[in-house]
């Protein structure tokens, strides 16, 4: 089977089915999960399976957790703080509480939190730090989250959020450097503005945008081309510097023209055909490494140690 085809899914037939409704009912040990990976399906299959048998799912946790869950809940702990002690998902513990109908209302410990996994401390944190003239970004620094979260975070808490403001001198510093003929991505890594921020600027600034790189365009002398250069052995690679497409683009076309894709072993196997000189630079290498003393005893001990092959396999 080559590698770039995708697996088919597994069609549930009655007998299946009857050896997961008898596994489920069989006893609470059970879990979908186990069910799923028996059979080779997916856990929402086994559940859609038990629901046409009009079998009743168990709740998310067993009897003794939930009163755990909702002991420690009553006593005013959110999800994050249920979650670390008991060690159970967030989200097992909103469908545990959603259940028994004992969720508190716009208070910490809602849906949100449970979804986010963010606690409502660093919630505070963060409105905190913005409130005090940090950006976004900054906060999400000195917080350890990503800055989207932040805007999460303002947005769920009304708290209405700044403009971008970029200096004088940083509004140069990216003309000077677009204009020397950096990319908008180029600039963002050395700069940290965004290419949005950036396209703003630029238009701000009356300077105009360099056109994108012309596309090539579908013809079918052109796929008849790229499949007499892949048909002679060239790379993917090779034909999209060529033609200037990308991989993914020719690979769909070639194949929509019935041309066979190569999968990765015979890709590499014609690789060492075409430049003989890598396998000899690998064999080189590999005396040069051998000469190590160091290398060759590593070499001997994983020889001798089972143990020590596993661990590097790992």
């Amino acid at each position: 089977m080559n590698w770039y085809k995708i697996a088919t899914a597994r069609k549930v037939t009655q007998e299946i089915e009857d050896q997961i409704v008898e596994q489920y009912t069989s006893g609470i040990s059970t879990s979908l999960d186990t069910i799923a990976r028996q059979f080779g399906i997916a856990r929402g299959t086994v559940a859609a399976a038990l629901k046409r048998r009009g079998i009743p799912l168990r709740d998310v946790l067993g009897y003794m957790s939930q009163n755990k869950v909702v002991e420690l809940y009553r006593s005013g702990k959110n999800f994050i703080e249920i979650s670390k002690t008991l060690h159970i998902a967030p989200m097992s513990i909103y469908i545990t509480l959603k259940n028994k109908n004992l969720l508190r209302n716009n208070l910490p410990g809602d849906k949100a939190i449970a979804l986010n996994r963010i606690p409502i401390k660093i919630e505070n944190q963060v409105i905190n730090l913005y409130l005090s003239g940090k950006s976004a970004r900054q906060v999400a620094q000195a917080t350890g989250i990503n800055a989207t979260s932040v805007t999460n975070i303002l947005k769920r808490r009304n708290i209405p959020q700044r403009e971008f403001f970029i200096s004088e001198e940083t509004a140069n510093r990216v003309v000077e450097a677009y204009q020397s003929g950096k990319t908008l991505y180029a600039i963002y890594k050395e700069l940290g503005i965004d290419p949005g921020t950036t396209q703003r600027i630029l238009k701000n600034k009356n300077i105009p945008l360099r056109p994108s790189k012309p596309t090539t365009k579908y013809t079918p002398q052109l796929v008849d081309m790229m499949a007499k250069d892949y048909l002679s052995w060239m790379s993917s690679r090779d034909i999209s510097k060529k033609y200037n497409v990308s991989e993914r683009t020719i690979l769909r076309w070639l194949k929509k023209k019935g041309i066979p894709i190569r999968d990765l072993s015979e890709s590499i196997t014609n690789a060492f055909k075409q430049k003989p000189e890598i396998i000899e630079n690998l064999r080189k290498r590999r005396k040069e490494q051998w000469q190590d003393p160091n290398y060759r005893n590593h070499i001997l001990q994983l020889k001798r140690d089972p143990k020590a092959r596993e661990n590097m396999s790992i």
